[in-house]
């Protein structure tokens, strides 16, 4: 017996309101990606899943599906030449390939949301730039964070709100500063509908997200723009 759990995709039922129209925070991290490419910097042999064999890994990552159309295909080699320009991935494009997964996997979908449901109630976005003590890329994955240069990883921000039983967590300065503007803004977003006075609600007219660092301020930067413009437009082709 087959029991659906949604009655159609949530894409759709976003366009046609049939969701809780309640205000909503939505974000991400940085490199999100890196999630998903720490595989990459841990044997750089598997570079080959993106270099060689991306005509099933590409759409497999990006439609889900292992038996991809010649349209998903020839749409998966249009995002990697978006990323990629051409290069090889490598240790030397580390920073474009976790760019594209991050959108793969997390940008796109917050975006996407925020650009279809905005008019029915309030989205607040964010985007965690602030690079904390503590990352998952370290802790989880055993990675070097610092000697590759990565950014925020998926899961850092957990570390700024929740206590965490797994790991040894030490704070600099500025960690407590960006631990305590999460905290405030969570739990006056919680009580209000609001994260606070400074962070407008997303607008296509006028987009901004909050940029969460030591010195939070609302921005929408260029490569910001010119990645999920190019991300609407490949999912309206699809």
């Amino acid at each position: 017996m087959i029991v659906l759990f949604l009655p159609d995709t949530p894409e759709n039922l976003v366009k046609s309101g049939q969701h809780n129209k309640i205000p909503v925070v939505i974000g991400v991290n940085s490199e999100e990606g890196i999630y998903s490419a720490a595989k990459y910097i841990r044997d750089e042999t598997a570079f080959k899943e993106i270099n060689e064999q991306w005509n099933f890994f590409g759409p497999l990552q990006i439609f889900d599906t292992s038996e991809a159309t010649l349209t998903e295909i020839s749409l998966s080699n249009v995002v990697k030449e978006f990323y990629l320009k051409g290069n090889e991935a490598s240790m030397e494009t580390l920073h474009d390939v976790i760019d594209m997964f991050s959108d793969i996997i997390f940008w796109t979908g917050a975006y996407r949301f925020a650009s279809i449901g905005f008019g029915m109630s309030d989205v607040y976005m964010y985007q965690l730039t602030y690079k904390s003590n503590n990352s998952f890329a370290d802790l989880g994955f055993g990675i070097d964070s610092e000697a590759y240069g990565l950014g925020v990883c998926h899961g850092d921000d957990l570390y700024h709100i929740f206590q965490n039983g797994l790991y040894e967590l030490t704070y600099t300065e500025d960690d407590l500063i960006v631990r305590e503007h999460f905290l405030s803004w969570w739990t006056d977003f919680a009580k209000t509908g609001k994260p606070s006075a400074d962070w407008a609600p997303f607008r296509l007219s006028e987009p901004g997200y909050m940029e969460i660092k030591s010195r939070p301020e609302m921005t929408y930067s260029d490569r910001y723009k010119e990645r999920m413009d190019f991300w609407m437009e490949i999912m309206d082709r699809k």
